[in-house]
């Protein structure tokens, strides 16, 4: 098996680059101070939080998370903070990407800076008693190495995006006539005379 030369990870300067192994895998981990680590999954290692792990952060392709890909074009980068509680840890969660979309109303593509926050708990089995149904729980066994984060991330970010996207409030659309965008000049067009509910009426002949 090949593993890549550390000198070619992007970022990871004057830091303590260590390789993990697993069977038939392989993925890059930075640790880039006390207390931090920086991996390249969406996941945590449920040993670094019992030797108290305080920060971490990760980055993914859209794909990876199963992001719809029209929307997110671009990698999602997760910055966490965790805290020890009883029976667990609780985690704080940044989220951040740039998605792409079109305007409802005009048709404009924009590419919104997105940024969601969210807080999550990662318990032992057996631990979970007293939680809220909206809380993000994540129950882990006791012999399990990772708390995946994914679908936590996947989630933020869909329901994050409104379904009606406008490009701005007062956004004025295309014109229904020639299709210019209103919000770049006035086409001159005249604006079509309202319908009646009666129009339909109006090829009808009264009888002789």
């Amino acid at each position: 098996m090949l593993l890549p030369q550390l000198d070619s990870l992007d970022g990871i300067e004057a830091q303590v680059a260590i390789i993990q192994m697993t069977a038939g895998d392989w993925r890059p981990v930075v640790a880039d101070g006390p207390g931090s680590m920086l991996c390249s999954v969406m996941r945590v290692a449920i040993l670094d939080l019992r030797r108290g792990l305080e920060t971490f952060s990760a980055e993914a392709e859209p794909a990876e998370l199963g992001l719809p890909g029209d929307w997110f074009p671009h990698r999602v980068a997760l910055a966490a903070t965790a805290a020890a509680v009883p029976g667990g840890w609780c985690l704080d969660l940044e989220i951040r990407t740039v998605a792409r979309r079109a305007c409802d109303r005009c048709l404009a593509e924009l590419e919104p800076a997105v940024l969601e926050q969210e807080r999550c708990w990662i318990l032992e089995q057996g631990q979970a008693a007293g939680q809220r149904e909206e809380d993000r729980l994540l129950e882990v066994a006791p012999d399990q190495e990772w708390a995946e984060l994914d679908q936590i991330v996947r989630d933020a970010l869909c329901l994050a995006q409104p379904e009606y996207f406008l490009c701005a409030s007062d956004c004025r659309g295309l014109c229904p006539g020639c299709g210019q965008n209103l919000n770049e000049r006035d086409c001159g067009c005249r604006p079509p005379a309202p319908a009646s509910p009666l129009q339909a009426l109006a090829g009808l002949r009264r009888p002789d």
